[in-house]
């Protein structure tokens, strides 16, 4: 309770202050009037420290009005040191790491998952003049911040069950083991297991099965890591495009530089000379397209440099002709 009247005098002292362009995210939001619960509550926490930094961070903060929706032994109860590490992530759960305008949130196309500091994904809904993030109607955007930026909410966010990212969600199908062989051989696991958005063109063991064996075993030989990554990076597009917008683009651009072309070939949406088996694999840094063929790159980067074995095997034969 000691602590809570303290973050009642930080309110009263920082309110007194005009509004300046260096005020950071906490100063930004007791200044404003409508979030004494939520600076009370990051002051309780000892979040409130963390958006102070010089780090910078997004804020979907949620109104006075916003908490008088919640029971009031709801708050009660988070006051508790008992209650701390739940008020802990329901307050992550409304921040994200770096600066987003609500714009940026919505590129390169709305619904996209966004992971918060607390593990939880929403989504940025609705249009322009109703914007929604998860359950929450986003009611005021873009206050800025020295450190980041304030999105207004007009409900309280709570933690939900948290996707799988990528890697995650192809190994919980069972039918990417050699995709993610491939991607262990090539050290991109990681990559596609981090934060940031990708959508992935995943081939599935059976489109890896239509490769001759003895080309997918060269593949995954160290010395050729180099074309195996440049196959791989084919397969992926930063951001998340669902299939609706990979069908309106037409094309994309890969992390390998070259582009892929979308279109729709007997009602199903195709990728190159690969079908779209199943589009839209929701995972919390991006999406899964499913395809049933292997793609390969424009012939420079994938020259068949990656199947040596036909040059030595042909020698043995002639050397014992003399």
């Amino acid at each position: 309770m000691k602590r809570f009247f303290q973050s009642l005098c930080l309110l009263s002292t920082l309110a007194l202050s005009p509004l300046r362009a260096e005020d950071n995210l906490v100063q930004v939001a007791a200044s404003n009037g409508q979030f004494k619960t939520l600076v009370s509550l990051l002051v309780v926490s000892g979040l409130d420290k963390a958006l102070q930094t010089h780090n910078e961070f997004t804020v979907f903060a949620p109104t006075d009005e916003a908490f008088a929706k919640l029971p009031a032994e709801t708050i009660a109860d988070l006051m508790k040191p008992s209650g701390r590490e739940m008020l802990t992530n329901i307050l992550k759960a409304h921040v994200v790491v770096g600066e987003r305008s609500l714009g940026e949130l919505k590129r390169p196309s709305e619904g996209n998952p966004i992971k918060t500091l607390e593990g939880t994904t929403f989504r940025l809904t609705g249009d322009g003049l109703t914007p929604k993030f998860g359950n929450a109607q986003v009611i005021q955007a873009n206050v800025q911040a020295s450190n980041g930026i304030i999105h207004v909410v007009s409900d309280v966010l709570m933690p939900g069950p948290k996707e799988n990212n990528i890697v995650e969600t192809a190994k919980s199908t069972g039918m990417f083991k050699t995709l993610l062989a491939a991607l262990s051989a090539a050290d991109l696991a990681g990559v596609f297991a981090g934060n940031a958005p990708y959508t992935v063109l995943a081939p599935t063991d059976e489109a890896f099965a239509k490769i001759p064996e003895a080309t997918l075993a060269s593949l995954l030989l160290p010395e050729n890591k180099e074309t195996l990554i440049g196959i791989l990076k084919y397969h992926v597009i930063a951001g998340s495009v669902s299939a609706k917008d990979a069908i309106g683009a037409a094309s994309a651009k890969t992390l390998q530089g070259s582009s892929v072309r979308f279109q729709l070939q007997d009602g199903k949406l195709a990728v190159e000379n690969a079908t779209v088996i199943k589009n839209d694999v929701s995972a919390s840094n991006g999406v899964i397209h499913v395809i049933d063929t292997v793609l390969m790159p424009p012939s420079k980067p994938v020259s068949v440099r990656h199947v040596p074995v036909a040059i030595p095997a042909k020698k043995c034969p002639s050397q014992s002709h003399r």
